[in-house]
């Protein structure tokens, strides 16, 4: 251990196909500019320092603090419902914990308390019976913590010791032996780490020790081998920041800039495969000490701490947004369909060199709120044909026209037929998902 100090009366003359999307664990929604943001339920009790994790499609918010007192509150969030509910309380209260999940049970470790106390304790939150239990310590306490898990194995990683002492300690903790185990440490002392796990990888990204300020370093574990790679650092420095992953994508979200006196809304994505980190919408309340979690592809920025410090109770949902081709009645021109027919018109879905039409579930695609015809199997009348000669496979589904809403002419009144403008690239129009279940 190294430690240093719809679309509704659109004229069918512009409308060129909104379609409606899930894919195999993606699915996206909005406009093409990096995703969107929504308000949700604010989280019954402000506060700052919080940690959160999802347990059965249920956002679980624990800890964190307020000017009065370090607090050991635990309310569960339902984006089903948009409603949250108060659960039993943590034993000890405390800020800037480490949380994970591993076979239904909530872990929270380390933290500080009130009186400046750093913590290496551990407790468990059964959400089956609403209770919680004291599990082994860390052999190291700590604040501010990055935490991932892995095959069962929960990685404790970084955080700080006591004022100025920063870590780049790793411990894995096995819940089967209630044990800890030392591992290899970081290359990088660093507290206020925002740790994410993606393809059985642990990556550290941020945080801030005395030395180099607030980083933008970024490191994975390999568990299999126990050793860390540097990989390609944040485009812009930051600590006390939320992560999220979502289909393999580690998400950055607020935190503290370089300066590490301002709040920052912006959200940072990174794919591991491309080593590359790519820049999204930000968040509407720019905010560090956040929760996040992820629930069915969606990313919920919870609590923390505003542009005045002030300790806030918002709860913003994140959802990615992808762009697609698409081709109604393909080969066709002009694009015309009869809406009263009791027929089906094509619409191809095309794949691109970054986008893998195979990977759209056929039963989920709308055109224009009609659904795609179902065979007697209760099987989509669906097929992947090269479209458009590019060598890649591309997906064919047949929509009913009975169920097409009509839009409405360039005079305002409702027509039979609608007609889809073509422009010169045989590539019209675009799509548009929103994800409602998670097929990862």
């Amino acid at each position: 251990m190294r430690q240093v100090g719809n679309f509704a009366g659109t004229p069918s003359w512009m409308w060129i196909g909104l379609i409606a999307i899930l894919l195999f664990g993606f699915a996206v929604q909005g406009s093409a500019q990096g995703g969107n943001w929504s308000t949700k339920a604010a989280m019954p009790t402000p506060r700052s320092g919080v940690t959160a994790a999802v347990l059965n499609g249920i956002l679980y918010v624990v800890g964190g603090g307020n000017p009065d007192s370090f607090l050991n509150t635990l309310e569960a969030y339902d984006p089903l419902t948009n409603t949250w509910t108060p659960k039993a309380p943590m034993p000890t209260p405390r800020s800037n914990v480490g949380v994970g999940v591993i076979n239904g049970i909530l872990y929270v470790v380390g933290g500080v308390n009130f009186t400046g106390g750093v913590l290496n304790t551990v407790e468990a939150y059964d959400p089956a019976t609403n209770t919680w239990t004291t599990k082994a310590p860390m052999l190291t306490p700590r604040t501010g913590v990055g935490v991932g898990v892995i095959n069962g194995i929960l990685y404790a990683v970084g955080g700080s010791s006591s004022p100025g002492v920063d870590l780049d300690t790793l411990e894995a903790y096995e819940p089967a032996s209630n044990t800890w185990t030392a591992k290899a440490p970081m290359s990088t002392v660093r507290r206020g780490v925002g740790a994410g796990v993606t393809n059985g990888t642990l990556y550290a990204a941020g945080g801030f020790n005395l030395t180099s300020g607030v980083l933008n370093t970024v490191e994975a574990y390999d568990p299999a081998t126990n050793t860390w790679t540097p990989k390609s650092p944040m485009p812009a420095a930051r600590y006390v920041f939320g992560v999220g992953v979502v289909n393999g994508i580690l998400y950055g979200v607020g935190g503290l800039d370089v300066t590490a006196s301002a709040v920052l809304g912006t959200v940072q994505a990174y794919d591991p495969v491309t080593n590359a980190w790519t820049a999204k919408a930000p968040m509407p309340t720019a905010r560090c000490c956040l929760a996040v979690g992820v629930v069915s592809g969606t990313l919920y920025a919870v609590g923390g701490s505003a542009f005045d410090f002030s300790v806030v109770a918002v709860n913003e949902a994140f959802t990615e947004v992808l762009v697609v081709t698409i081709d109604i009645k393909p080969g066709s021109f002009p694009n015309t369909i009869n809406l009263g027919s009791a027929g089906t018109v094509p619409v191809a879905i095309f794949s691109t060199a970054t986008f893998d039409a195979r990977t759209v579930d056929p039963l989920s695609v709308t055109l224009a709120s009609a659904p795609v015809k179902l065979k007697r199997q209760g099987t989509p009348l669906s097929s992947f044909e090269d479209v458009n000669g590019d060598g890649l496979l591309d997906l064919v589904v047949h929509v009913t026209t009975r169920g097409t809403a009509a839009p409405r002419n360039r005079h305002g009144s409702s027509s039979g037929r609608a007609n889809f403008q073509r422009p010169t690239n045989p590539r019209r129009g675009y799509g548009e998902g929103r994800p409602v279940a998670d097929r990862g």
